[in-house]
């Protein structure tokens, strides 16, 4: 049964879909995964092709790439006209209620409705993921698995594509008939194992942007350190930031990736515990005093995230030293509003989001769309006023005062703002929304 298809389009990403489809259909049973460039005869209706596949699927993974929209025809892109298949096949998954993943490659955004056709408009609205080509393209293919098997009800890294090896690390069991299989082994073989690395990293629901350059050095120090803390004031994104390094970082630590979140403790003490469980320790909340219960995690080479330790500073700073000490192979990134102040702490301090464009009265918007604080702004906005970006695509929003949108602070508390509005006014309608990270 086909139950994922790949919509694309060959002149825009042929290539990086290629790549995509082959780590797909390796972790996936066979013949789950459905490309159309493998599987449409010459001279078969495409329209029904499309439609008999997409009526078994049950999620499409779109690729965007910046050619997308296609080639201008008569002074239109491809994607106006009736004829398009890219435009059948997403037609044909929104009529049939099908799960879309929209997929954004080789640094390609997301369309405006304004270049859509009318059956098309949800689109723009659908929260993207990112797949680069480049050094990331293994941490965002594990994400992508991850997905699809949390939308078809697979148990994570329970699918047939992957098998234990003699020493226990995950590799692909079924490749292509000698396609390059040689050439690929070692990125194909750490790809498996990163797709089955034991997490509790949530899967999260709105897209990261911003911090690209801080997410690659949070990940350089984080390979040269074994403690990292990223400090900065509340809200300004260090939580998002170390669990997208989590997600980046998971088949550099086959014991795992582990979140640890502190706000919602009130005493120290019992920090030691929620770090215990997290890590899987079977120890009782009286052997945590000492540090016999680290010795099960000695040969371990896993990272361990703890969020937010301002509030219980000393008590974290503490457990963190003797796990360092007592675990050679662990690393840890810290968030936290101050430093740990132990021994081999390396600081990464997380700044407000730059406003590279100064924004004034009466200036459209999309003059500063490169500026990360507006790009986080105008995102988040989005998600939960659908009808607001849809009008600033396609007018002239002003903003008010020059420095409004200067202060990434601001611009944040607003979305919660407006975020506080849109849920208080479903709870009013019968049904409450609330969304993390």
């Amino acid at each position: 049964m086909r139950r994922i298809a790949i919509s694309y389009r060959r002149v825009d990403s042929a290539a990086i879909v290629g790549r995509i489809f082959e780590n797909l259909d390796r972790h996936f049973d066979a013949g789950e995964v459905f490309m159309d460039i493998d599987a449409i005869p010459y001279g078969e209706d495409f329209r029904d092709v499309i439609a008999a596949t997409l009526e078994q699927a049950r999620v499409v993974v779109l690729v965007i790439g910046k050619k997308w929209l296609g080639g201008l025809r008569h002074g239109q892109s491809r994607i106006m006209e009736p004829t398009d298949p890219v435009r059948a096949e997403i037609e044909t998954a929104l009529r049939l209620n099908l799960r879309i993943i929209p997929v954004l490659v080789e640094g390609a955004a997301m369309p405006n409705p304004s270049d859509l056709p009318e059956s098309l408009q949800r689109l723009p609205f659908l929260n993207a993921m990112t797949v680069d080509s480049g050094r990331d393209f293994r941490p965002h293919i594990v994400r992508l698995v991850h997905v699809l098997e949390g939308v078809l009800g697979v148990p994570i890294g329970s699918t047939a594509g992957s098998v234990t090896g003699s020493e226990g690390a995950s590799v692909i069991s079924r490749a292509s008939d000698g396609d390059g299989v040689a050439a690929g082994l070692a990125n194909e073989a750490a790809e498996a194992t990163a797709s089955t690395t034991p997490h509790n990293l949530p899967l999260l629901l709105t897209t990261f942007c911003g911090r690209e350059n801080d997410l690659d050095a949070l990940e350089a120090q984080l390979r040269d350190h074994r403690l990292v803390t990223l400090v900065g004031f509340g809200g300004v994104g260090k939580t998002r930031t170390a669990i997208e390094a989590g997600w980046h970082l998971l088949g550099d630590f086959p014991d795992g990736v582990f979140l640890v979140e502190l706000a919602p403790l009130a005493d120290p003490q019992l920090v030691a515990a929620r770090i215990a469980v997290a890590l899987g320790v079977p120890a009782q909340t009286g052997q945590l005093s000492g540090d016999l219960w680290l010795d099960s995690l000695r040969e371990k080479r896993a990272l361990l995230v703890l969020d937010n330790c301002e509030h219980v500073l000393d008590a974290a700073g503490e457990i963190v030293h003797r796990l360092l000490q007592r675990c050679p192979n662990f690393r840890v990134l810290a968030t936290s509003r101050e430093s740990l102040r132990i021994p081999g702490e390396r600081l990464l301090r997380l700044e407000p989001l730059p406003v590279k464009a100064r924004a004034h009265d009466g200036v459209a918007l999309h003059s500063i769309h490169d500026a990360p604080a507006a790009l986080l702004f105008l995102d988040r906005v989005s998600n939960i006023a659908p009808s607001f970006a849809s009008a600033r695509m396609n007018r002239r929003w002003t903003i008010s005062g020059p420095s409004w949108l200067g202060r990434s602070k601001s611009a944040v508390m607003c979305c919660w703002a407006l975020e506080s509005c849109a849920t208080s006014n479903a709870s009013s309608n019968g049904s409450l929304s609330t969304r993390k990270y």
